[in-house]
């Protein structure tokens, strides 16, 4: 039960990882091309 606790921590931080770089991905990815609507 424990490791099956642990190993589902480490599932979770993978995941938020996973969502932090889609989520900056994003918007780098709209910044990049408002700017460049812009110029």
């Amino acid at each position: 039960m424990l490791f099956h606790l642990k190993h589902t921590q480490e599932e979770w931080k993978l995941q938020q990882h996973i969502c932090f770089i889609f989520y900056c991905t994003i918007m780098l990815c709209a910044h990049h091309s408002s700017t460049a609507l812009r110029q």
